[in-house]
């Protein structure tokens, strides 16, 4: 399983994506992570499996996500309903 770490170098510093790595499970990505990225002295480090991560958009997208679209969709409906 692909994770995807995150870290900070101190308190009220937003997390920051530091790398990814492959583990069989979460305890291992912990241990994992922590090998591979503590060169810096982080305050805190996240690990998170890729797939659990949500999308919000991506520029790259030919179409709007869901929600976008269903806005969308209403308000041409109310348009063609007001017409």
């Amino acid at each position: 399983m692909v994770y995807e770490v995150f870290a900070r170098k101190s308190r009220g510093e937003p997390l920051r994506h530091i790398g990814n790595l492959n583990a069989p499970d979460d305890q291992f990505a912990r241990v994992y992570a922590y090998n591979t990225y503590d060169e810096e002295k982080w305050f805190d480090m996240w690990v998170v499996p890729r797939d659990r991560l949500l999308e919000v958009f991506n520029r790259g997208d030919t179409e709007p996500p869901a929600p976008a679209r269903k806005r969308a969709e209403r308000g041409e409906a109310a348009a063609a309903q007001g017409a």
